[in-house]
């Protein structure tokens, strides 16, 4: 039997529609899976990145709650780790290289930032140059101490891989802001317009160690679709066995339970408010979590 909550609290539904599709039930970054953006537009490298690497639909523009050093290495693209797109950071012009910076406020303190990056090199061994660096500070009333620091060296890898940097602190304040900064090599390109090639997706704030998080790939789960959807979702489970799907919001407050006998499910969700959300599929054999889009 389907058991769907018909009533949220308002604070819990304004939440969640402020995040952007974080990837699992942690505490969030605003638009960390780079699905929205201010503006689209036919990018001055978009030919390069497109011939020179055949990045799929790259596109310029400003993306939603993040700032771009120069904006001319950085581009939206349909290759992504989950969702809808990811970004890329490109040095560009041979030699200038392209960062991104995200600001907000906080109230607690978590132990790792994470996400997923490709990192494409042109043949390039070893470690590259491009870094993730966060920073957590505290307004004393004059300046701002800072509470804790963590930093990522991205190496080079061609495929989707996770990545998790861990915070050290220096006191045991709680934090009020918090920076994130992304750069990607400050090498030359040689004799390349555009090189070094920084794909991010998925970044969220967490207290779980990499190993114990559990991430969603559709290609282990089966097919849950379509997602975003409008009504209902079917859900088809490769190796099935019955088990529990449930859908939290982004606060980790369940909504919506049922328990699934057989393969080829569908569900009607139409009575749960547009927004975006998490499941969760458990059995015997563990859990298989997601996100979910409700449009």
């Amino acid at each position: 039997m389907s058991k769907l909550y018909s009533k949220m609290k308002k604070k819990h539904l304004l939440t969640c529609l402020l995040f952007a599709i974080p990837m699992l039930m942690n505490a969030q970054v605003k638009n960390g899976g780079f699905e929205l953006w201010d503006t689209v537009y036919a990018g001055n490298y978009s030919f390069e990145l497109d011939t020179l690497f055949g990045v799929d639909n790259p596109m310029g523009g400003t993306v939603k709650n993040w700032e771009s050093g120069s904006g001319y290495g950085l581009s939206r693209t349909t290759d992504n780790h989950s969702g809808n797109y990811s970004i890329i950071l490109h040095n560009w012009y041979n030699y200038a290289y392209e960062s991104l910076t995200y600001k907000d406020s906080i109230n607690y303190r978590p132990q790792y930032l994470q996400g997923f990056f490709k990192y494409i090199t042109g043949g390039v061994d070893g470690i590259s140059h491009g870094m993730a660096m966060v920073t957590l500070t505290k307004f004393n009333g004059i300046s701002s101490d800072t509470i804790a620091t963590g930093s990522y060296q991205f190496d080079s890898v061609n495929t989707y891989t996770p990545f998790q940097s861990g915070l050290n602190y220096f006191s045991s304040t709680i934090p009020d802001s918090i920076t994130i900064y992304f750069i990607n090599a400050n090498t030359s390109c040689g004799n390349n317009v555009v090189c070094n090639l920084l794909y991010l997706d998925d970044i969220t704030l967490t207290t779980d160690t990499l190993t114990n998080s559990t991430y969603f790939e559709e290609e282990e789960f089966g097919n849950l679709f379509p997602n975003p959807f409008t009504d209902e979702i079917s859900i088809r489970i490769n190796n099935f066995q019955p088990g529990y799907f449930k859908i939290f919001d982004c606060l980790g407050e369940k909504l919506f339970e049922k328990e699934l006998y057989q393969n080829g499910n569908s569900i009607d969700l139409t009575s749960l408010p547009k927004g975006f959300y998490f499941f969760s599929f458990t059995t015997l054999k563990g859990t298989k979590k997601g996100k979910l889009i409700h449009r």
